[in-house]
């Protein structure tokens, strides 16, 4: 009974809410229309995970339905709507990656609402943020018949490959694809590359640093092998008083592989130089071979270089006097000439300290009777040099007896007196 009696306390009043409610209502679903929006708008992640990747594309909201007024439904744009998804409370896993989040759609303009979409859910992939490093490699594909192609130059051997976790961990190698073209160019340019598989097959999404690389090779038409013999290439000239004396080079000869038309020409290989400026000794360097493009060595790219240095030596020739050894007293020696010219040789340094005052020529007269006797001359030398010639290398010594100094004579006595008595 008291619900019937509040039921029907002040029922004219309430009779008259409901008229009023009803008339507004009325008024405005005569003032807004439900329309559906024809056009799709994408739907933005907000709050990701750092640390977590969005695998695959997510999808568009379509079919919107939403009441505005009829002056704000006819400028109604695709860039007003803004579909969300909050990531912020996902908590996927290695095991179960997938989430289910719930999709928001908004107007710009607040008079608009919207009252249905689809999808209103969607499952998303959330994968860890991972990095590996791959090797880099060239995929030439297939070369033309008749070319040769050399092995690739890299700026760079290896990549660090960032991605979701179910991605990075398949990828076997970043690869970079070039062209060999039947006109056989050198390719020399740079090369983007991308992530693949074990078996060859492109691997996404994924950042690849660097993200390109440069890639050189050598391509040229048929290629044949020459053996040349290696020239050592010697610059520079050694210091004052020094000069070269031989150059060697090990190994002697090189197999050259490369096109045959420019092999065809050569008759020899030069190594890379080697200087030998201000050098007062031997120098040994090992170099590279100087080859021409398209050109490589087979049997090495190094060789070994010995340069002999040795002092520049002359001669020269110095005016000397004569003595005699082993002479007797009772003999005099008459010479054929007071003076000879020696020639000598050795080393410039060793020649310019030469004291011509120091050298004298010794003929040795021991023995000689008397008599005319050719003898030979000895020199003794200098340090650091020898005789070269000697002029003349023989004298002619006259010995003769020498003559007796005279007997003093003794001088008279006085005869003694007769003594008397």
């Amino acid at each position: 009974m008291r619900v019937v009696a509040f039921l029907v306390r002040n029922w004219p009043l309430k009779l008259a809410a409901v008229v009023l409610a009803t008339l507004l209502y009325a008024g405005v679903v005569l003032s807004e229309n439900v329309q559906t929006f024809g056009g799709t708008v994408p739907i933005v992640p907000v709050r990701q995970p750092a640390n977590a990747v969005i695998v695959g594309n997510l999808p568009s909201v379509t079919n919107i339905r939403y009441v505005a007024p009829t002056d704000v439904a006819g400028r109604l744009t695709r860039e007003g709507f803004k579909a969300t998804i909050d990531l912020g409370s996902a908590n996927p896993t290695p095991e179960n990656p997938y989430v289910n989040v719930r999709v928001d759609v908004q107007y710009a303009d607040p008079r608009v609402r919207v009252l249905d979409y689809s999808p209103q859910v969607i499952p998303v992939q959330l994968d860890p943020l991972v990095s590996k490093s791959v090797p880099i490699e060239v995929d030439e594909g297939p070369v033309p018949s008749g070319i040769e192609v050399g092995a690739a130059v890299l700026s760079a051997q290896s990549a660090t490959v960032s991605g979701p976790d179910s991605v990075v961990r398949l990828v076997a190698a970043a690869r970079a694809r070039v062209l060999i073209q039947p006109s056989a160019l050198n390719v020399d340019q740079d090369v983007p590359l991308v992530a693949v598989d074990q078996l060859g097959n492109e691997l996404g999404p994924a950042d690849i640093d660097p993200s390109s690389v440069h890639v050189a090779i050598r391509v040229g038409g048929e290629r044949k092998t020459k053996s040349l013999p290696i020239n050592p290439v010697v610059t520079g000239t050694p210091a004052d008083g020094y000069q070269i004396a031989s150059v060697a080079v090990a190994p002697n000869v090189a197999t050259i592989a490369g096109d045959a038309d420019a092999l065809a020409s050569l008759v020899r290989v030069d190594s890379a130089p080697v200087s030998v400026s201000a050098a007062n000794h031997d120098v040994t360097a090992t170099v590279g071979l100087a080859l021409g493009d398209g050109l490589e060595a087979l049997s090495g790219e190094s060789v070994t270089v010995s340069v002999k240095i040795r002092a520049v030596t002359g001669t020269r020739t110095f005016p000397i006097g004569i003595r005699t050894a082993n002479a007797r007293a009772d003999r005099t020696y008459a010479l054929s000439v007071g003076q000879l010219n020696a020639t000598l040789g050795g080393t410039l340094a060793a020649l310019d300290r030469v004291d011509a005052s120091t050298i004298v020529g010794t003929v040795d007269v021991a023995g000689l009777g008397v008599g005319t006797h050719t003898v030979r001359v000895t020199v003794r030398l200098p340090s650091a040099t020898s005789l070269v010639a000697l002029s003349p290398d023989s004298i002619v010594v006259a010995v003769a007896a020498a003559t007796p100094a005279p007997t003093p004579t003794a001088a008279p006595t006085a005869a003694a007196s007769p003594s008397g008595p």
